[in-house]
């Protein structure tokens, strides 16, 4: 078994060596002729050459090829920065929005229909239709609102007479709507204007009755 192990190895061994010895010997060319510290050449300009030393060098002078230039060896490619995602959790809330209307408004209500004559005292008849009239103004969402109440008389009797039961009629509609609206006390304005600014002829029936008059006058800004 001992014989068997050794005869291996010393093959192995003696093809190794033969191989190198061969790779050596393909590296070898025939020696170059010396002339003058160069290699000397025919007339020809082809290089002397002599089989008997042997050389190494493979000049190009005298016709072999340039070493090939050993294979660069691929760049290691670098890797792409990792793009790193970052989700944030969105909530949502609930936001009120808030759109507001201009109001530029008159109501106009015939002091027949408020009052009796020659009253001041709002009849039951005269209440509902400012609670019809103004009901749209009546509700929360008033924001910034200014009214203004004028009352007006037509031209039959004193002129002194008439402008003070226009202040009173304008003073009772207005009472009213302090108490039974949500527009504040301070926001609410009363006057008197006696026969002035008639819309009507007082020289008949029916223009005095249109000229005794309450208006309602609604100006500012309102919730939607």
């Amino acid at each position: 078994m001992k014989h068997h192990i050794l005869l291996s190895f010393t093959t192995a061994a003696i093809l190794v060596t033969g191989a190198l010895s061969v790779s050596a010997a393909e590296s070898l060319v025939d020696g170059y002729v010396k002339s003058g510290g160069g290699v000397a050449k025919n007339s020809y300009g082809e290089c002397w050459r002599t089989s008997y030393t042997n050389s190494t060098e493979k000049l190009l002078e005298c016709g072999y090829e340039a070493p090939k230039p050993e294979p660069m060896a691929a760049p290691v490619p670098i890797p792409e920065p990792e793009t790193v995602v970052v989700t944030k959790e969105v909530v949502a809330t609930s936001t009120a929005v808030s759109l507001t209307t201009t109001i530029a408004e008159m109501v106009d209500i015939k002091a027949g229909v408020l009052f009796g004559f020659d009253s001041a005292e709002l009849s039951d008849d005269g209440k509902s239709i400012i609670n019809e009239r103004v009901q749209r103004f009546s509700g929360k969402n008033i924001k910034a609102l200014e009214v203004k109440v004028v009352g007006y008389a037509d031209a039959s009797g004193p002129a002194a007479y008439n402008l003070k039961l226009s202040e009173r009629r304008a003073r009772t509609v207005a009472d009213y709507l302090e108490q039974n609206t949500r527009i504040p006390d301070d926001e609410i304005e009363s006057v008197g204007m006696g026969e002035e600014n008639p819309i009507a002829d007082n020289g008949s029936r029916e223009g005095r009755k249109l000229n005794r008059r309450v208006e309602i006058h609604f100006e500012g800004t309102m919730e939607k």
